[in-house]
């Protein structure tokens, strides 16, 4: 079993008991999963679980996007189902019985990016994937017998793991604590953190074969300066006019994405749009839909409505509040430009 392996079987036997800071990629996930409960409950409006996290959807880098042939680039939605969408859905009482609060138009949402730029990584982890979630924006680091999380939050939270031994110790000019032990499936684990001079902390996190020594020179060669963005696994061809990357979980097998308006990216909305892919996506069966060429199948939720796209090779989810930005026809529209790069 693989270390992914290993994080997924601890989430799920942990799901409830996990601690709410983000501490290791187990709390990552597990917040992630509390964030879309919450929604799921009708308290939050952010997106349907599956896998590891919450929904997702959107391109890091912006462009280039595959327009559908005959959409214009700069086209709104106007929820009337014109020729020329994405996908153009049978008519039906759900879809025509209210009017998309938003227009879906090209993508030219801003990507998210990580406030700091590594200059050294430690041996035995894959390139990073950026994250973001209520509050903070963080760097994940996935190896065979390590990971490393660094993350940048307004708060800092409680590791899952009790130090044996803490120190005082700089990064850079700024005063940091460096702490070392053993995580809860008996793994070295090595914290490090420290405030910048805006307020936010830094949390960087190590467990398996990364030493106290290698987490230290990671965090020394963090400079303070934007990482470029990072390719997503996916592009959107039409997204909400105005919204913005308000949750983001990528792994080498899955990814959840979701959008918003700029005011409501930290917050609880019912106007969140999402979209997520995993491997293991089960079946489901529902109202039969065309996007695309693709079929599709919409079930509700309580206030959730998703919408499961069988595209051979690629199925993925949409998900939304029912009474959301977007009708049941617009978010046909949005479904049909989510594709592969």
């Amino acid at each position: 079993m693989n270390l992914d392996e290993e994080l997924r079987a601890t989430l799920l036997a942990r799901a409830e008991d996990a601690p709410s800071g983000v501490g290791t990629l187990d709390a990552v996930r597990t917040r992630a999963r509390r964030v879309e409960t919450r929604r799921r409950a009708g308290l939050a409006g952010v997106a349907a679980v599956v896998g590891i996290a919450a929904v997702t959807g959107g391109p890091y880098l912006l462009a280039p996007f595959q327009h559908a042939p005959g959409l214009s680039a700069g086209a709104p939605s106007t929820g009337t189902g014109s020729v020329g969408s994405p996908s153009a859905p049978p008519s039906s009482p759900a879809a025509q019985s209210r009017q998309s609060t938003v227009a879906l138009a090209a993508p030219a949402f801003t990507p998210v990016t990580f406030p700091l730029t590594p200059s050294w990584t430690p041996p035995g982890v894959d390139q990073p994937t950026v994250g973001r979630t209520q509050g903070l924006v963080r760097l994940v680091y996935l190896g065979q017998s390590a990971y490393l999380i660094a993350q940048v939050t307004d708060q800092l939270g409680q590791s899952d793991w009790t130090p044996a031994n803490t120190q005082s110790t700089k990064v850079g000019t700024r005063s940091a604590t460096l702490a070392t032990g053993t995580d809860r499936d008996g793994k070295p684990a090595v914290r490090i953190t420290w405030q910048l001079t805006g307020g936010e902390w830094v949390d960087v996190q190590s467990s398996g074969q990364i030493s106290a020594t290698q987490l230290k020179q990671y965090a020394d060669g963090l400079r303070s300066q934007p990482m470029p963005p990072l390719p997503l696994p996916f592009t959107l061809t039409l997204a909400p006019q105005g919204f913005q990357p308000a949750y983001q979980e990528l792994t080498p097998t899955e990814f959840h994405f979701c959008l918003a308006p700029p005011d409501e990216i930290d917050g609880d909305s019912a106007t969140w749009v999402c979209v997520s892919h995993n491997e293991s996506n089960a079946a489901t069966e529902g109202q039969r839909v065309q996007v695309g060429p693709d079929q599709g199948d919409i079930t509700k939720d309580g206030e959730t409505v998703q919408l499961t796209v069988h595209r051979p090779g690629f199925e993925f989810l949409v998900t939304a509040n029912e009474n959301g930005s977007l009708n049941q026809e617009d978010l046909i529209r949005f479904a049909a430009g989510v594709a592969k790069p």
